[in-house]
């Protein structure tokens, strides 16, 4: 019986004790939707009072909150708490641009690492560094009143709120354990999980990448591997005792790390029916179910239809994310990366075929920005989403550099990509679990 069908569908429970407002098994939206407004999807509990607004989880671990004063950068505007413990600061206001330059409504801003371009750190804010301040007393203050519940599904809330503490002064703790729950890193999460708000369950069926290009900042250096079945099942076992009821919750399957297409049919397949049987993904309230996956020029060229097959015919939306990086052997070997123009261009030509003949596929490109990066760069991308009549049907993401500051030339940069090609490109926000 999958997880969602173990609880209350349907009923919301209200609670006022103590200063605080708990509503329990509330309905969100069950579709991702690209909307102007911050929306929460499938079920999930509400606590408001004492200057916080938080989001729990099914199984009551804290998932995103924000402050309830004047001072707060934006009604709308949350800080999100990933699966494995990371802060990512939600923006919804005061950025007109984000519908054009991220292809959403809202900017995911990291508080470790990334390659954000964003133009302000949210995080040194004093409001925003308050609320997190003092999260851990507001939650300490949420708990003492287990007690005086009157109602048992609000007193086993409060209880698993207890249980799970404070996940930023534990983050370290909640790390570890999501790392070893996955049984590996996720060292970041295919753009196309915006698609699904960035929450897609981490299914590892390799380690490693083929090339580990010398820009990369989130490869792990370690020599391509692949999973056995084995590993595989026992991996989902695992992720699916860690999501526990949330499970219901999760509809996006992400199959990692740096190269799942480079796999085996027999592997890939394999991990379908673990997202299937074992996840139950195609049993979750929200739908549809998808699968995402990261690919190397390499295993786009190499892979045989037969496996474009069995993705595109698996139940799931399928997205690939290719990385390109560029057109321009300069570029690429600027790049460390050990490929030629000749060789990205065969993929990204395989690509378009694909898109064309294969249906719940859709499989995406990376393209590197860096201000010091050669003109001839940028004049080949554009040429390709401007002259091939088809490359309209794969999108694009242009991912900065890490480290870049130049934000006012790179953001120019996007426009002007955006402008001259017919495509669609997007900047590439790095996130990881």
């Amino acid at each position: 019986m999958a997880a969602f069908q173990e609880r209350p569908w349907g009923r919301e429970l209200d609670t006022r004790l103590d200063g605080f407002s708990i509503s329990l098994y509330r309905k969100g939206l069950f579709s991702y939707e690209k909307l102007s407004y911050p929306a929460e999807y499938g079920i999930y509990h509400e606590v408001a009072g004492m200057g916080l607004r938080a989001l729990f989880d099914l199984e009551c671990r804290l998932k995103a909150f924000k402050a309830e004063t004047s001072d707060w950068p934006h009604p709308h505007d949350w800080i999100r708490i990933t699966s494995g413990g990371e802060l990512v600061y939600y923006s919804y206001g005061g950025y007109a641009d984000a519908p054009s330059l991220y292809c959403e409504y809202y900017v995911p801003v990291p508080a470790r690492g990334g390659n954000s371009i964003f133009p302000e750190n949210p995080f040194a804010k004093s409001s925003v560094r308050h609320a997190i301040d003092s999260l851990p007393a507001w939650l300490r203050a949420l708990a003492a009143v287990e007690a005086r519940c009157d109602q048992p599904e609000s007193r086993e809330f409060v209880a698993g709120v207890r249980k799970h503490g404070d996940p930023i002064n534990n983050a370290h703790k909640l790390k570890a354990r999501f790392s070893k729950t996955a049984r590996g890193t996720v060292p970041v999460l295919p753009p196309d999980t915006r698609h699904v708000n960035y929450n897609a369950i981490p299914l590892l069926i390799q380690d490693g990448c083929l090339y580990n290009c010398g820009f990369c900042t989130v490869k792990t250096s370690s020599l391509f591997r692949e999973r056995s079945p084995v590993e595989i099942a026992r991996q989902a076992f695992s992720l699916r005792e860690f999501f526990g009821k949330d499970l219901a919750n999760w509809n996006g399957v992400f199959l990692g790390q740096n190269d799942a297409l480079a796999c085996s049919p027999v592997t890939i397949e394999c991990a379908i029916e673990a997202a299937t049987r074992i996840l139950e993904v195609k049993q979750s309230c929200i739908t549809p179910p998808s699968i995402f996956m990261f690919a190397s020029v390499k295993s786009v060229t190499g892979a045989r239809d037969a496996l474009f097959d069995l993705l595109s015919d698996s139940g799931f939306r399928c997205f690939i994310n290719v990385g390109f990086e560029s057109f321009h052997d300069p570029t690429l070997k600027q790049l460390q990366k050990p490929v030629d123009a000749g060789q990205v261009r065969e993929a990204a030509e395989r690509v378009l075929e694909l898109s064309c003949t294969r249906k719940n596929l859709t499989i995406s490109g990376n393209f590197v920005l860096g201000t010091g990066m050669s003109e001839r760069h940028l004049e080949l991308i554009a040429d390709f989403m401007s002259t091939d009549s088809e490359a309209g049907k794969m999108p694009l993401y242009l991912s900065p550099l890490v480290g870049e500051r130049n934000i006012g030339s790179l953001l120019r940069t996007v426009r002007r990509l955006q402008k001259e090609g017919s495509g669609r490109c997007c900047l590439y926000q790095i996130i990881t679990l």
